[in-house]
């Protein structure tokens, strides 16, 4: 699963919709063959800054993040979840 793209600020971002979909997708090849995921590794955090934003590296999610937002607690595109779109996963 590597569908990271470059926003239009330079940025390396996923969208998590996106995310959501191709561990979806994943689960749904393992069923489909019998098979299980033996595991998926999310990280998230749930720092938040004094404005009350928590990391931004992917577009959408619980925050609906737009590219233009980004920057405002980007740290480096792992991606990794804000608090609130790890809990969304709900894996």
């Amino acid at each position: 699963m590597n569908s990271t793209l470059t926003s239009s600020t330079g940025l390396k971002t996923r969208h998590f919709g996106t995310i959501i979909e191709e561990l979806t997708g994943c689960l749904r090849i393992h069923a489909a063959c019998g098979s299980r995921l033996g595991g998926v590794s999310l990280e998230f955090t749930g720092e938040l800054t004094d404005e009350g934003y928590s990391v931004t590296e992917c577009l959408g999610g619980s925050m609906g993040l737009s590219e233009e937002e980004l920057g405002l607690r980007y740290q480096v595109c792992g991606c990794v979840f804000s608090w609130d779109d790890g809990a969304e996963t709900k894996c």
